[in-house]
């Protein structure tokens, strides 16, 4: 008869941890996601505004610009051997 009680006390404490452990997981996934937003939406904000100015670039003609390799090409004369 103890033995029986124990049993089925220990099946129910199961139960209630197993119940406990399910609500504070789903707490804690909201949590975390809310956290997450709070932290990536200020950055998605930069990262668009970092677009449109690159693409603002892009659009805009440019006079007078030498490609990059002319610019900063090393000599192979002056290079010392």
């Amino acid at each position: 008869m103890l033995s029986e009680a124990r049993e089925r006390m220990t099946s129910e404490f199961k139960i209630l941890a197993a119940e406990v452990m399910q609500s504070h997981s789903e707490t804690f996934s909201k949590q975390n996601k809310e956290q997450i937003e709070i932290v990536l939406t200020p950055l998605r904000e930069k990262l668009g505004e970092f677009q449109l100015g690159l693409q603002g670039a892009q659009s805009r003609p440019r006079k007078n610009v030498k490609p990059w390799s002319s610019r900063y090409a090393i000599s192979r004369r002056t290079a010392p051997r």
